[in-house]
């Protein structure tokens, strides 16, 4: 096989793993917010969850067959990005404030209920593979010159 297929068949696998695994996060999110009491939204949180993570697994997989990683490290990095997704979408729609009392001044937000409600902590999340991926590599081609 060619070097240049290859490649390909490796940006295929990564891809393919990449969108099945974030794929699946993002129907449980959209089960998640369609059990909650908005269950309108379902739709829309499907959209905002699976866009991105469409684009985020065709990079990443470019990045990682850049970086020489394997399919266990993106199926490694790309599930705890999925479990973060599902995870935060389960409290981020479970946590209780009283918006009242915050709105009038006699509440105030504890830091967690401020980092859940932060639009940064959803998208945040993505840049974490990212730099786990990139620190591996770093540490792969230090011990490979060492």
């Amino acid at each position: 096989m060619p070097e240049y297929a290859m490649i390909k068949y490796m940006y295929r696998q990564h891809f393919a793993l990449s969108i099945a695994i974030l794929g699946i996060a993002a129907i449980l999110s959209s089960i998640l917010q369609y059990q909650s009491a908005m269950n309108y939204l379902w739709r829309i949180v499907l959209g905002v969850v699976a866009v991105p993570s469409i684009i985020f697994s065709l990079v990443f997989a470019f990045i990682q067959i850049k970086l020489g990683q394997t399919i266990l490290n993106t199926v490694i990095l790309v599930s705890s990005l999925a479990i973060y997704m599902v995870v935060f979408r389960y409290i981020y729609l479970h946590l209780d404030i009283n918006w009242n009392a915050v709105s009038e001044g006699r509440l105030q937000l504890t830091i967690f209920q401020k980092i859940v409600k932060s639009d940064w902590s959803y998208w945040l999340a993505f840049i974490f593979p990212w730099m786990i991926s990139i620190l591996s590599y770093k540490l792969r081609s230090k011990k490979v010159t060492a």
